[in-house]
C-alpha cells in the first residue's frame, strides 16, 4: 500500500511539473536573476561588460616622428569613468622621470597648444588616474608650473593605467 501511495504522489508531482513547465521555467529564471542581481558578483559582471576607457593621440599625427618645440597635442578619449581623471604626461627619453603637463577633460577631444618638453626623444603618455590617487600629480603641477627642471620619479598612484603613448623626437630647444 505504501509503495502505491509513493508511486501516485510521484506521478501527481510529475504531472503538475509537466503541465506547468513554462511557468516553472520563468519562476526559476526570475529566482536566479534576483540572486545574481543582488549579489556582489553582479558589479563584477557589469564592469566586465562595460566599455573600456580609451584614449588616442590625434596630434601630433602618428605619421610624424619629429616635431619642433611648441607643438600641439590633441587627444580623443571615450568611456572615462567619473571616478578617474586623464593626465597628459611627458616622459623624458634619457631620464626615468615623469613630467605631468596637464589634467585633461574626459570623453571628448582635448588639446594643449605650445607643448615644450626637452630636446630629443620624448614619450607622450595619457594616464587614467583614480581621483583619490592623483594628489602627487596635483601637488607637482602646482609647485612646478613654470619650471620643469625635475620630474616625478613615480606617479604616486598604484592604480593608474596607461591608456596610450607616443614616442616623438623634439628637434629644437624651447625658447626661454
Amino acid at each position: 500500500m505504501g509503495q502505491s501511495r509513493t508511486k501516485t504522489l510521484r506521478s501527481n508531482v510529475k504531472n503538475w511539473f509537466d503541465s506547468n513547465r513554462a511557468t516553472n521555467s520563468i519562476a526559476i529564471i526570475a529566482l536566479l536573476a534576483s540572486v545574481v542581481l543582488s549579489s556582489p558578483i553582479y558589479s563584477h559582471i557589469e564592469a566586465w561588460f562595460a566599455a573600456s576607457p580609451e584614449a588616442d593621440f590625434v596630434s601630433p599625427s602618428p605619421s610624424i616622428n619629429a616635431v619642433p618645440a611648441g607643438f600641439l597635442v590633441s587627444v580623443r578619449s571615450n568611456n572615462i569613468p567619473d571616478s578617474s581623471d586623464l593626465w597628459f604626461i611627458v616622459r623624458a627619453g634619457s631620464q626615468a622621470e615623469w613630467y605631468p603637463f596637464s589634467l585633461m577633460s574626459s570623453n571628448e577631444t582635448w588639446s594643449m597648444p605650445n607643448v615644450c618638453p626637452g630636446i630629443g626623444k620624448q614619450t607622450l603618455q595619457v594616464w587614467l588616474v583614480p581621483d583619490a590617487q592623483e594628489s602627487a600629480l596635483l601637488i607637482w603641477v602646482d609647485t612646478h608650473h613654470s619650471s620643469y627642471t625635475q620630474g616625478l620619479t613615480s606617479l604616486g598612484s598604484p592604480s593608474a593605467i596607461e591608456l596610450t603613448q607616443r614616442a616623438i623626437n623634439v628637434t629644437e630647444k624651447c625658447p626661454g
